[in-house]
């Protein structure tokens, strides 16, 4: 009969390992999970992320995956990674999930008023017959 111990244990035992052992994973204590960020401000070669608990993460546009660092703006939303520096926090990783508002093209006015709402059919158009 199967137990829920044992059926425990089996899950626990992956192919190819040996009772009592364990592999090892190497893992850089100073990296943390990716976690949820707001980006505050944004310079040429750097910019910054707000944490959840209100600190400053610095990140390069090298840590941004799919070289989106331009896609960037202040209010985008990212997934980041934070390693412990000795001159403070800083993001390993930063992956671009979404963006506040659409970019406006260049040299793109904005719409009007009476652009954005369309005309009113006429009075007896709305009236029964």
């Amino acid at each position: 009969m199967v137990t829920p111990e044992k059926t425990r244990r089996r899950a626990t035992k992956t192919a190819g390992q040996k009772r009592g052992t364990r592999q090892s994973v190497d893992v850089d204590p100073r990296v943390t999970a990716p976690r949820r960020a707001v980006v505050t401000q944004l310079f040429d070669d750097y910019g910054f992320l707000l944490a959840p608990d209100c600190r400053e993460i610095r990140f390069t546009p090298e840590t941004v995956l799919r070289d989106e660092f331009d896609e960037l703006r202040v209010g985008s939303e990212v997934l980041y990674e934070e390693v412990q520096d000795p001159a403070g926090p800083s993001a390993t990783m930063v992956d671009l999930q979404s963006t506040p508002y659409p970019r406006p093209e260049e040299g793109e006015e904005p719409m009007a008023a009476e652009d954005e709402v369309p005309e009113m059919p006429e009075a007896d158009l709305w009236q029964e017959k």
